[in-house]
């Protein structure tokens, strides 16, 4: 399958100082995602920056999770009876690597 998506390792960095983070390709340095926040209060505002900073550092770790994904589809099997109507491992780690990939499960 060709990849779609902006090939990783991604990383997180501070956006023109303002705040923002962004999720970044290392290879081309291309914006792959902005996380920004409004807030209303000083309370509020740390808050939303720990959010957004989860936030990105998640998004940032997409590509190797995908990758890791795919390497244990490969090496698991569905030992489990014949009805498990994807609620086994193996069909969880399937179906997340289609959402992913954006195809059908």
């Amino acid at each position: 399958m060709t990849i779609k998506h902006t090939p990783g390792p991604w990383t997180v960095d501070e956006h023109q100082g303002n705040g923002d983070l962004v999720v970044r390709s290392l290879d081309s340095d291309d914006i792959v995602a902005n996380c920004q926040s409004d807030s209303y209060g000083l309370a509020e505002q740390r808050e939303m920056e720990m959010e957004r900073a989860a936030n990105a550092q998640l998004m940032s770790a997409a590509p190797e999770l995908l990758a890791a994904c795919k390497e244990a589809v490969g090496q698991l099997e569905c030992n489990c009876c014949s009805g498990c109507e994807g609620t086994c491992s193996w069909a969880i780690v399937h179906n997340a690597i289609a959402k992913a990939e954006g195809t059908p499960s």
